[in-house]
C-alpha cells in the first residue's frame, strides 16, 4: 500500500500565500493600533490636568482683577470671557468658538495652547477655595485639536502628613478624541499631591505629583489603574508604575507638562499582554527628576521597539 502523501494544489498554494500575506498586513496594521492606543493612554491623560490648572489659575486671575462683583460677574481677558455665578456656584471659562481654517482656530491661551469652547467648573463653597471639591465638564472644548468631553472631578481634598494639599483626580467617561480620528474614554482616579507653589498666589510655579497606589511588583498592577475604550471598541487597562510629575512652569511655553514618569498600557482587548510603556522623563531617570529635560518630547518602548514622540 502506497503511503498517503500530502501536498498543495496551485489554487491551494496560491490561497495560502496571500492569506500568509494578509495575515501579516493585519499584524502591521495591529502593532499600528497598538502603539497609537499607548500615546493616546498616556497623552490623554494629561488633559484633565491640564483642565484642572486651567480652572486654578482662571479662578486666581479672576479674584485679583474682580474682586467686587455683581451677580453673575464677568471678567475678559484676551481671547478669554470668564462668568461666574455664585449664586449656583458655576464659573464658565468661554474660549469662543473654533474657527476652522484660521491659522490660530481658536484663543491662544494657558501654556501656549490654542482652545476653544467652554469649560464648566462647579465648585461647593466660594470661589478661590482650593480645598473645595470641583466638578469638570466641558462645552465643545477643543485644545490643540483634541476634543474633549464628559467629566473630570477634583475631590476628597485635605492636608497630608507632609501639609502638601492632595486629593483625587476622578475621571468620568472621559473622551478625549484626537486629529486622527482615533479616540479614548478614560474611567478611574489618581491621587494628586500639589507638591511645590500651594498658595503663594504664583500661578506659574506650580508642580503637582501624581504618586503610585499600591504597586504589586509581581505583576506590575496598581490599585488605582485608569480603564476605558478606544474608538475601535477595544478596552484597555493603563498603570503608573513610577511617580508621575507635572510641572506647569515647564508647560507655559507649550511644551509637556508631564517631565518625569512611567505610565504602562497594560491589557488591550484583542492583543496578548506584552511591554508598552512610556516614559515621560526624556533625560536620565533619578529620584528627583533634575536631570529630566523639559521638552515636548516623550519615550515610547514596546516589545518590538523604542522610539521617541513629540506631543502637542
Amino acid at each position: 500500500m502506497k503511503e498517503p502523501v500530502s501536498y498543495l494544489s496551485g489554487v491551494g498554494a496560491m490561497a495560502l500565500l496571500f492569506g500568509l500575506l494578509g495575515c501579516s498586513q493585519d499584524v502591521s496594521l495591529n502593532y499600528s493600533e497598538e502603539e497609537t492606543t499607548l500615546e493616546n493612554v498616556a497623552i490623554g491623560q494629561n488633559e484633565a490636568y491640564d483642565a484642572l490648572e486651567v480652572d486654578y489659575q482662571m479662578e486666581a486671575d479672576f479674584l485679583a482683577s474682580r474682586p467686587y462683583r455683581l451677580q453673575p460677574s464677568v471678567w475678559v481677558d484676551n481671547c478669554t470671557t470668564v462668568t461666574n455665578d455664585s449664586i449656583n456656584k458655576i464659573l464658565t471659562i468661554d474660549f469662543g468658538p473654533y474657527t476652522q481654517g484660521d491659522v490660530i482656530p481658536g484663543c491662544l491661551s494657558l501654556f501656549s495652547r490654542i482652545r476653544s469652547g467652554k469649560i464648566i467648573v462647579r465648585y461647593v463653597t466660594t470661589l478661590g477655595d482650593t480645598a473645595t471639591n470641583r466638578i469638570i465638564t466641558f462645552d465643545s472644548y477643543i485644545v490643540n485639536n483634541k476634543v474633549i468631553e464628559d467629566t473630570v472631578e477634583w475631590l476628597n481634598i485635605s492636608l497630608n502628613s507632609a501639609q502638601k494639599l492632595q486629593g483625587t483626580v476622578k475621571f468620568v467617561n472621559l473622551k478625549i478624541g484626537f486629529p486622527d480620528g482615533t479616540s479614548i474614554t478614560l474611567n478611574g482616579h489618581q491621587t494628586r499631591v500639589w507638591d511645590q507653589g500651594m498658595g503663594d498666589q504664583d500661578p506659574s510655579n506650580n508642580i503637582y505629583l501624581i504618586p503610585v497606589d499600591s504597586l504589586n511588583p509581581t505583576t506590575g498592577l496598581t490599585s488605582n489603574p485608569l480603564t476605558g475604550m478606544t474608538s475601535t471598541q477595544r478596552s484597555f487597562r493603563s498603570d503608573q508604575i513610577a511617580t508621575v510629575l507635572i510641572n506647569f512652569s515647564c508647560a507655559i511655553p507649550g511644551n509637556f507638562a508631564r517631565t518625569v514618569g512611567l505610565v504602562s498600557l497594560t491589557t488591550l482587548s484583542g492583543f496578548p499582554d506584552q511591554l508598552r510603556e512610556v516614559n515621560y522623563c526624556t533625560g536620565t531617570t533619578t529620584t528627583t527628576g533634575s536631570t529630566c529635560i523639559c521638552d515636548q518630547i516623550v519615550e515610547v518602548v514596546t516589545y518590538r521597539r523604542t522610539f521617541f514622540l513629540s506631543v502637542y
